[in-house]
């Protein structure tokens, strides 16, 4: 490895992610596209790219970078399926949203906003019964969801 790459790497990715905390997500786009320049097999990349473009509304682009970071790694990778998921509930492609919601699920079954996000595109795809059961299992990991409790009431 290049310590000169290693080094320009590191720097652009600090960059980035403190765009990203700050929401400054064009910056941090920016910052990521350097990265995947540089280095295009830094799952990283994509997956806090795809998120950004996720916070922007920018659906199809997070939707592309989130797949790409999941092909990359498809080992682990429940947060670039809740992410991907959230950008196709935005779309209105519930059938894909509950699919990469329930990957998100089976990767790691105690994230309790991948049930609340699940219960949310049942209910727009008008499946009340399973909504409510994510909206319950949500809650029972993470009392603390109010948007889940307040989804759960407004159902019910």
């Amino acid at each position: 490895m290049n310590p000169e790459l290693d080094a320009l790497i590191t720097s652009y990715m600090g960059s980035a992610l403190t765009h990203r905390e700050k929401e400054e997500y064009d910056a941090a786009i920016g910052d990521f596209t350097e990265i995947i320049k540089l280095m295009p097999d830094t799952v990283a990349a994509f997956l806090f790219r795809g998120d950004a473009y996720l916070m922007k509304g920018q659906f199809d682009e997070a939707i592309s970078d989130l797949t790409e970071a999941i092909k990359r790694n498809q080992n682990n990778n429940a947060f670039a399926y809740r992410r991907r998921g959230l950008a196709y509930f935005h779309k209105g492609q519930y059938d894909d949203a509950i699919s990469d919601f329930t990957e998100a699920i089976r990767l790691d079954p105690d994230n309790a906003d991948a049930y609340g996000f699940r219960g949310q595109a049942y209910r727009q795809f008008g499946q009340r019964n399973k909504a409510i059961q994510d909206f319950e299992k949500a809650l029972s990991l993470n009392t603390d969801l109010d948007w889940v409790r307040q989804e759960l009431e407004e159902i019910r």
